[in-house]
């Protein structure tokens, strides 16, 4: 049975895709430009940049069936690329794995019929990290740096410096983004310096639509970090203005509102993401606002699409996978997923789910070593210090249970109501 509740959630970076790192930092990814274009055979559709999300996914689709067209019966180098990055663009816009799956498949090909050297680099790093294939990530940036015009270089540092934050190699993402101030907005955020953060946020221009409205979010998702909820608010309604129906606002819009106790408003919001995306995520969410009935019904649907997107695609289902599991699945199968999820991203987000695993499974020690470890790095966040607050509270040690409390409360007002779940 499950009851009507406004469970606290942490830090909204965990579920946050890769592309707002770099869509932030450099703008959309570049590919190298050592060919010249291929002559059209069909005009392509007029380029649109509509404000409303369902109006993009159209434009998106008309798209994709064009240069599905001009694949037809022949291979064009130009079109395998450009179709790959339609179909990322409809992962960003829609979040769904299958959809993600698509563009790797279609990177897949494209890397078949042309080779690697001649393959989109800089576009396939930016496929590979957001469904978390790292390592491929960086050998293709490797593979693009030899090629791609100077201008775009920036993009290629952003790239890899967000590679190294979620590995967790915090250092190395500062030196590589020390001349990138746009990007700095996010490793300051890993430090829990949202100062900085928003001053490197007040550099970036976006006159309208999905970059505005990145903008507004990721300004949210900072102040949803640290409690603010009423500015997290704002920003997200902001950002809804911007680009409007994008399921993506709604759904930190709604955890607001869920923060807040506006079960009513939270309910209303993740029933619209589910029927635009059916997100299991959101579902999950969902269950935690209605009755015991209902929300039992919604917990078998998002299990059962978990399952299904790490059947397909587990790499990049793992980390949203998690989060259900660790709430409301098997305890062995949540541990099981943060080890393979902290091990293809090492980095803060994951190592503090995996010893919050490690704390359900019983193994204080554990994850207090591996917390203490990760408080030894820059990386801080509200819910990471909690989580060693209470091992070390478990443990008997009392005066650094006490101080990682009041580190944690100074990021976070509720910073321990987080992790209540854990106790």
């Amino acid at each position: 049975m499950v009851a009507k509740t406004t469970r606290k959630t942490g830090s909204a970076f965990a579920r946050t895709p890769f592309f707002l790192f770099v869509v932030l930092a450099c703008g959309a990814p570049v590919d190298e430009a050592t060919e010249a274009p291929e002559a059209p055979v069909e005009a392509p559709p007029t380029p649109e940049t509509p404000d409303d999300y369902q109006q993009a996914l159209e434009a998106n689709a008309r798209q994709i069936a064009h240069h599905r067209r001009r694949l037809a019966g022949r291979t064009r180098r130009l079109e395998l690329r450009q179709l790959t990055a339609h179909l990322l663009d409809r992962a960003k816009l829609t979040g769904r794995i299958p959809d993600y799956a698509a563009a790797l498949r279609m990177l897949e090909r494209t890397y078949a019929e042309l080779g690697l050297d001649a393959g989109p680099n800089a576009l396939a790093a930016t496929v590979y990290a957001a469904v978390h294939r790292l390592d491929d990530a960086e050998e293709a940036i490797d593979r693009a740096e030899g090629r791609i015009l100077g201008a775009n270089r920036p993009a290629l540092r952003a790239a890899r410096g967000s590679l190294y934050l979620q590995r967790g190699m915090f250092e190395e993402a500062e030196r590589l983004t020390a001349e990138l101030p746009n990007h700095r907005a996010f490793v300051a955020a890993a430090r829990a310096d949202y100062d900085a953060a928003e001053e490197a946020l007040d550099t970036i221009r976006f006159p309208r639509g999905r970059g505005l409205a990145t903008l507004h979010f990721t300004r949210g998702m900072f102040d949803f970090a640290q409690g603010r909820h009423d500015e997290a608010l704002r920003h997200y309604q902001d950002a809804d203005e911007a680009f409007r129906g994008w399921p993506l606002v709604w759904e930190h819009m709604a955890e607001v509102y869920q923060a807040l106790g506006r079960l009513d408003l939270a309910e209303a919001l993740y029933r619209r993401v589910v029927e635009r995306t059916g997100s299991p995520s959101a579902m999950t969410m969902l269950a935690l606002c209605v009755e015991p009935d209902e929300a039992a019904m919604w917990l078998r649907r998002a299990e059962r699409t978990h399952r299904e997107d790490l059947a397909l695609l587990p790499e990049a289902a793992a980390g949203h996978a998690l989060d259900y599991f660790l709430h409301h699945g098997e305890l062995g199968e949540a541990l099981d997923l943060a080890m393979q999820n902290h091990a293809l991203r090492p980095g803060g987000e994951a190592t503090t789910k995996l010893a919050q695993a490690l704390a359900r499974a019983g193994q204080w020690e554990h994850a207090a070593a591996r917390l203490e470890a990760l408080h030894a790095t820059p990386f801080r966040s509200a819910e990471s210090l909690a989580t060693e607050a209470l091992a070390a509270q478990r443990l008997g040690r009392s005066e650094r249970a006490e101080r990682l409390e009041l580190e944690a409360r100074a990021l976070h007002p509720g910073a321990m109501d987080l992790v209540t779940w854990l106790r």
